[in-house]
C-alpha cells in the first residue's frame, strides 16, 4: 500500500507535495495515518513514509480531530488524502475544517489503484522518476556500501551494494589482496545525506604472507535492513601458498559507529 502512496504522490503537481503529504486510511475499525516526507537535498531525492495506527471503533468527529492534531500539529503538510470506506458520509465536519487550514484535502477510494498504475507505467516506460526519486520502504537498504581498494598505487572506491534494493536480496562477494596492516575499509554512505562512515575490519587471523600474496574472499550478506555480515575466507595464492581455510566474520551495524566482531 505505501509504495502505491509514494507513486501516486510523486505523480501529482509539485505544489501538492512541496512539503509533507499525509494519508488517512479508515477501514476495519482502525485509522492508518501515513506521513510522506522527501529529502530533496540529495540525488536522487529520498522519500520516507512514517505510519501510525489508531484504534477507531466508531465514527467520532471529535476523536478523529484529536488524532489528526496528534499526527499533524508539529508538521508542515502540503496536502492530505482521505481514503477508505469509513470516510463515507458527512460526519467529520470539524476535522475537515482543521485539515483544510493551509492544506489541500482530497477524499477518494482509488488512490492505491492509481498509484499502482503510475508505478507500472513508470517502470515500463523508463520514467525519469526512477532516477530522480527513491522510495526507501522498511525493506529497502538505506545506505550505499563500498570498499576502499588500492589500484596502481591509488586508493579508489569500489561499490558493493547500492541503497534502494531489498535488504534480503543483498548477496555480494569479491576477492581482494590484503596488506601487512590486515585492514579492510568498508565505506557506509547513508542515502539520507547524513555523511559517510568508515568501518575498519581487521583480518588478524589470516596467514602472514608476503605483500600481495594474501588473497581473501569477502562475502557480504544483509541479516536485516541495518545489520550486514562480512565473511572473510583465506583463498591462498596458487600452489605457492595453499589456502588454509581460515575464516572470520564481522557484523556491522549500518546505523551505529561501532562494529561488532566475531572470530
Amino acid at each position: 500500500m505505501l509504495p502505491s502512496f509514494f507513486y501516486y504522490t510523486v505523480n501529482q503537481p509539485e505544489e501538492m507535495r512541496k512539503y509533507k503529504v499525509a494519508l488517512l486510511d479508515y477501514n476495519d475499525n482502525a485509522i492508518k495515518a501515513s506521513m510522506l516526507s522527501t529529502n530533496r537535498h540529495v540525488r536522487p531525492a529520498v522519500t520516507l513514509i512514517d505510519e501510525k495506527k489508531y484504534r477507531f471503533d466508531k465514527k467520532d468527529d471529535e476523536k478523529l480531530l484529536d488524532i489528526c492534531r496528534q499526527f499533524m500539529d508539529s508538521e508542515i503538510v502540503s496536502s492530505v488524502y482521505l481514503s477508505g470506506d469509513g470516510f463515507e458520509g458527512d460526519w467529520e465536519k470539524e476535522t475537515i475544517k482543521y485539515l483544510c487550514m493551509k492544506r489541500r484535502v482530497f477524499q477518494g477510494r482509488n488512490l492505491y489503484t492509481k498509484g499502482a498504475c503510475y508505478a507500472a507505467i513508470d517502470m515500463a516506460e523508463g520514467s525519469p522518476l526512477i532516477d530522480t526519486e527513491l522510495y526507501l520502504g522498511k525493506d529497502k537498504l538505506k545506505s550505499n556500501i563500498g570498499i576502499d581498494l588500492i589500484t596502481d598505487g591509488t586508493e579508489n572506491y569500489h561499490p558493493i551494494i547500492d541503497a534502494g534494493v531489498n535488504w534480503f536480496d543483498c548477496r555480494e562477494h569479491m576477492d581482494v589482496m590484503i596488506g601487512h596492516d590486515r585492514e579492510i575499509r568498508i565505506i557506509i554512505t547513508p542515502i539520507s545525506g547524513t555523511g559517510r562512515r568508515v568501518v575498519v575490519m581487521r583480518a588478524d587471523n589470516m596467514p602472514d604472507r608476503p605483500e600481495r600474496a594474501c588473497r581473501v574472499r569477502l562475502d557480504f550478506t544483509m541479516k536485516s535492513d541495518e545489520i550486514m555480515e562480512c565473511r572473510i575466507t583465506d583463498m591462498g595464492f596458487g600452489e605457492i601458498f595453499p589456502a588454509t581455510g581460515n575464516v572470520m566474520t564481522e557484523k556491522i551495524n549500518l546505523s551505529d559507529k561501532e562494529a561488532e566482531q566475531g572470530l
